[in-house]
């Protein structure tokens, strides 16, 4: 504080005896859930997307993508056994 420059709030939060995970949830948690939040909103959509568009755009059975086939065959047979389904997964 002498030398005239602000240090901040991980400094100032750290010489009260806080420890590094009080640091990290009561600091850096709450700072980057926005962050976060918009980086699962991209992901949803980029997952959805990688279905989509292929679940409307391909009509040849050979040429479906991984994800487009999983769902049809979830959904054309009903009683599917989960077996089948995750062994696509693998």
């Amino acid at each position: 504080m002498g030398n005239g420059r602000n240090a901040g709030g991980w400094h100032e939060y750290g010489r009260g005896g806080a420890g590094i995970w009080s640091l990290l949830g009561c600091i850096t948690l709450p700072l980057s859930l926005p962050i976060i939040a918009t980086l699962a909103v991209l992901d949803f959509i980029n997952a959805w997307n990688d279905f989509l568009w292929p679940f409307v755009a391909v009509n040849s059975e050979s040429l479906r993508v991984l994800s487009v086939g999983l769902y049809l065959l979830r959904s054309d047979t009903l009683g599917a056994g989960w077996g089948p389904l995750f062994a696509g997964y693998r």
